[in-house]
């Protein structure tokens, strides 16, 4: 049993080594073809959002990468500490679409959307798949502090879940 959640631990590391440029665009791929969409226009909207993420991932560190010496340079000439840059919400969205939990939060979400809807345990519909990085921020956190995929998941889930249920008390 040792060596068999071993090896799937493995494969797991393996595909996650693949990054949210290469993993996302795939299971959005996957998604579409699920959805009977078209192979090539799933294949040209899957291509689209990898480039996308590149796009998003060069801008991130070019941003980083200037705002970082400016911020010192200025506590440098004025003399204040301020230690914590606020950047709002666009650079949290892209480290969390960078982290290995993304890419199956989009399905889990959709699942435990679909899951509910079936069970009669909410009323809402959640189809603004730009806004799941929400759920993937929780599960991210509990994914790096964990050290542990599936809890990382699960914190994933339990957001998911609080948010439909949510919405469907405050509808």
């Amino acid at each position: 049993m040792n060596d068999i959640a071993h090896t799937l631990y493995t494969v797991v590391q393996y595909v996650l080594g693949f990054g949210p440029t290469v993993l996302l665009p795939l299971v959005l791929f996957f998604l579409a073809l699920f959805f009977k969409v078209k192979p090539a226009k799933a294949l040209r909207s899957s291509l689209i959002v990898g480039i996308g993420f590149v796009g998003i991932y060069a801008i991130f560190d070019i941003l980083t990468s200037n705002v970082g010496p400016a911020a010192q340079a200025m506590v440098e000439r004025t003399g204040i500490s301020l230690p914590v840059v606020d950047l709002g919400w666009p650079p949290l969205a892209a480290i969390t679409w960078g982290s290995p939990i993304a890419p199956f939060v989009i399905p889990l979400t959709m699942l435990i959307n679909v899951a509910m809807l079936a069970l009669n345990k909410t009323r809402t519909v959640d189809v603004d798949m730009w806004n799941y990085w929400h759920f993937a921020l929780a599960g991210t956190l509990v994914y790096y502090s964990t050290g542990s995929f599936v809890l990382g998941l699960s914190a994933a889930a339990i957001a998911a879940i609080v948010v439909l249920k949510l919405a469907d008390w405050s509808a």
